[in-house]
């Protein structure tokens, strides 16, 4: 890996100071480093910059700065499918960005051995529809969430799988949640924690009217489809993408969800299981009894 990209988030604390630290390191390994245009803006010295459509097509890998947002805005970067991305985390929770700064250079000299783990991250395709005609198309990591904007009244949102209707929610919101992404909102509306690597995907009501909905998982080769029903007709409603998109939608719009036939290449860390960060994140406790298993 002779070329190295790195995304940061600025608004995390010291994130300047730690960018530098990690660019004078990576120059003493002799490795070239383009950064996004907004991180070139606040380093000394002069560095190849390149817009986020474009800067997964000029590096071998991709080091995103700062939490699990700003690995999520890297996600939805222009072919990010086709290079391996780092998440390292400058404070906060950070389910995906698990390595901290402070195990960069240990985790990047294995990664520049080649000695690293490398896991395949399911993610969503999204369109939308209106008028039954096709408005918007996205790709998410985490999660699609569909909530009211302003009055606190019930959502009704027709479900159907592979065309097969399920039922009707009348509720505050819906989930729908990616493998990565069980441990975020869905998390907090009552959803299961998934492995990242399960193809699976999670749809969890917010606060359903009928209390025996449950959060429901089916496999991820299932095609899900919402419709808007008429009591979204005055009341304002908006789909949430991954954190990072939103948009507006109207009585009888459509959103259809598909597994997308591009995974993200996520380095995870050598040091520690997926049970360890879910540990560690979620303070679950020691190991207890359970080291001599």
């Amino acid at each position: 890996m002779k070329k190295i990209g790195i995304v940061t988030n600025f608004n995390k604390k010291n994130a300047a100071r730690k960018l530098e630290e990690l660019l004078k390191w990576l120059a003493k390994k002799g490795k070239t480093v383009v950064l996004d245009k907004e991180s070139a803006g606040f380093v000394r010295g002069k560095f190849s910059s390149s817009s986020l459509d474009e800067i997964a097509s000029r590096v071998d890998l991709l080091i995103s700065l700062g939490g699990d947002g700003t690995l999520l805005r890297a996600a939805r970067i222009k072919n990010i499918d086709k290079i391996p991305v780092l998440g390292v985390n400058l404070g906060g929770l950070g389910f995906i960005t698990e390595i901290p700064f402070s195990e960069i250079h240990k985790v990047l000299q294995k990664v520049f051995a080649g000695k690293f783990k490398l896991e395949e991250r399911m993610r969503f395709q999204i369109e939308i529809f209106k008028k039954g005609k096709e408005k918007s198309k996205f790709t998410a990591l985490n999660e699609l969430v569909l909530a009211k904007i302003t009055i606190a009244r019930l959502l009704q949102l027709e479900i159907f799988i592979n065309k097969d209707y399920v039922t009707t929610y009348q509720c505050d919101g819906l989930i729908v949640s990616t493998p990565t992404g069980s441990t975020g909102h869905s998390l907090s509306a009552g959803g299961a924690i998934m492995e990242p690597t399960v193809e699976g995907v999670i749809i969890c009501p917010i606060c359903p009217h009928t209390l025996t909905n449950r959060p429901l998982i089916i496999p991820s080769d299932k095609e899900i489809r919402i419709k808007t029903k008429p009591a979204t007709r005055t009341r304002d409603i908006c789909a949430t993408i991954d954190g990072q998109v939103a948009i507006k939608l109207l009585f009888d719009d459509t959103i259809v969800i598909k597994k997308s036939p591009h995974k993200l290449k996520l380095v995870v860390s050598p040091e520690r299981s997926y049970y360890q960060v879910l540990r560690e994140k979620l303070s679950w406790g020691s190991r207890g009894d359970s080291s001599n298993a």
